[in-house]
């Protein structure tokens, strides 16, 4: 993603006092309904079969901003995926699913 920086990916809230900043579990503080929300609108909108899921879940969380969202994305989603991906996938080397 070009200039990743300006999204403040994997920062967390900045205005936080939590002592999980900067943390998955800090990152826009999401309910645990929109957690499943933003799960369910992300899998239905694959990449691989040239979806977008970033405008449907603007869409879908509007009072959200494009920067929540794709902090959301890569500092939750991603991370999680991969942890998955390596525990199941251990003995591949290449378990990347590209999505």
């Amino acid at each position: 993603m070009p200039d990743s920086d300006v999204f403040g990916t994997g920062q967390g809230r900045q205005e936080c006092l939590c002592s999980d900043k900067g943390s998955v579990r800090c990152v826009g503080l999401w309910s645990e309904d929109e957690e499943d929300l933003f799960h369910k609108v992300v899998y239905s909108y694959p990449v691989s079969l040239g979806r977008d899921f970033l405008k449907h879940l603007k869409a879908t969380f509007p009072s959200r901003t494009m920067k929540e969202l794709v902090s959301y994305y890569f500092s939750v989603i991603i991370l999680r995926r991969r942890g998955i991906q390596n525990r199941l996938k251990s003995l591949d080397v290449d378990s990347d699913d590209d999505e």
